[in-house]
Order: C-alpha cells, then sequence, then structure tokens
C-alpha cells in the first residue's frame, strides 16, 4: 500500500492518459489487518485473479515492473510469473523485483580474511640487516603478547577479521531450512535474465521485519535505534 501512495502520480500529471502509472496485482483474502478484518485495495487498483491462463499471461505482459512479495505471496504464483517472464517473447525491457529476506543468508558460512606472512612477496633482506632487526622484532613480538590474548604456550591468539558479503557472493547463501523456497525463487528468478535479455532482475532482502499494528517487539526494536 505504501509503494502505492508513493508511486500514484495520476494528479500530478499534466497529460494522465499518456504518462500516470496504473497498477494491477493479485489479493489473498486471508491476509488481514491487526484489527482482524480484510482491506479493500484502493478502487485505483486494478485487481486480477491468479490461474494459469491466458488471460493473467497477458494481464502479467501488460506490466513493466513487476514486483512480488516472497513472504507473503504464494510460491505457486511468483514460480507461474517468473517461468512466464523467462520463457515469454518481450518486445520491451521488463523489470521483476523481489522482496525477500536475509533467512536466504542466515545458515551462510561465514567469510574471514587471510592474512599475508611478513615478507611474503618481498625479497629476503640482506643477512647484515636481518641480524640488525632480530632485536628490534623481538621487542615488538614482547609488546604484542603482553598486550592481546596468548596461547597455552605464550603465543599470540591470531583472530581473522570475518568480511562482509559482496552483492557477487549471491551463489554461496545457504537458508535456513524453513526458507528454502526463497532461495528456489531467488535463483530462478536471477537465472531467468540468461535466456531473457529484457528482463532485468532485483532481489532486496530486507532484514528482520515487523509493523502490522502489533506492540510485542516495539520497545527493543526502539532501542537498537538508540
Amino acid at each position: 500500500m505504501a509503494l502505492f501512495k508513493e508511486l500514484w502520480n495520476k494528479d500530478k500529471c499534466r497529460e494522465p492518459e499518456l504518462a500516470a502509472h496504473s497498477f494491477v496485482g493479485t489479493v489473498r483474502k486471508e491476509e488481514v489487518t491487526y484489527k482482524g478484518n480484510y482491506q479493500e485495495p484502493p478502487k485505483e487498483i486494478e485487481i486480477v485473479k491468479f490461474d494459469r491462463s491466458k488471460e493473467f499471461r497477458e494481464k502479467l505482459l501488460q506490466n513493466n515492473v513487476i514486483i512480488y512479495d516472497l513472504l507473503s505471496n504464494d510460491f505457486e504464483e511468483v514460480d507461474y510469473v517468473i517461468k512466464t517472464l523467462k520463457t515469454s517473447e518481450l518486445d520491451e525491457p521488463k523489470t521483476l523485483v523481489l522482496l525477500s529476506s536475509v533467512m536466504s543468508w542466515v545458515n551462510t558460512p561465514a567469510k574471514f580474511t587471510e592474512d599475508k606472512k611478513e615478507n611474503e612477496d618481498e625479497d629476503e633482506a640482506p643477512a647484515e640487516e636481518e641480524e640488525e632487526e632480530e632485536e628490534g622484532d623481538k621487542e615488538n613480538e614482547e609488546e604484542e603478547k603482553e598486550g592481546g590474548p596468548v596461547d597455552e604456550n605464550g603465543e599470540p591468539i591470531v583472530r581473522a577479521k570475518p568480511l562482509y558479503f559482496k552483492e557477487t557472493d549471491y551463489h554461496l547463501r545457504v537458508p535456513h531450512e524453513n526458507f528454502q523456497h526463497l532461495k528456489t525463487l531467488e535463483t530462478l528468478a536471477l537465472s531467468s535474465t540468461i535466456t531473457q535479455p529484457l528482463l532485468r532482475v532485483h532481489v532486496l532482502c530486507a532484514g528482520v521485519r515487523y509493523g502490522n499494528g502489533e506492540r510485542t517487539f516495539y520497545d527493543h526494536f526502539q532501542k537498537a535505534w538508540i
């Protein structure tokens, strides 16, 4: 609903028939608000029923931007939409946006830096210079031992530094077992661009999502803000 309010521009266009955004969507009437009732979408949104029909397929392909929330939509519908976009003969560019969750990454093994050994890529220093630097190196090692944690042999414990994941690491992701379907849909969508050059795909992974009026976690999230 927030996205509709943000993109609605018919009242701002000089030529609404040409430049105004149009909206088409499906609904799930089993979804209710925090008050326990079903909220009818705005009348400006054209509602269509999902089925594997020619009418639904044609209506889908009339849109330039298709957005699906993977956490609130049926797997069957999203799967069909992705495959339709992948196999259809498109005459203009289309953009598919999937709203997913970090739960499709949650079990991914962490990445760590690999510290290079000192002088690994450098030429060996002359023997005389090494003898002069030995005493200084020993003093530095002792200072490091005193300043950080050491093992039972008195040697400093070297802790590997974790690395941030990048967008190109998506093939490494390991989802939670209850969210395997998210990874399946993400992978299907991302791979569809290989055979469908006119399709652009964006997968957005939000963090912990909450809202809809409940207050159970409100105080805990507020503490994170400050």
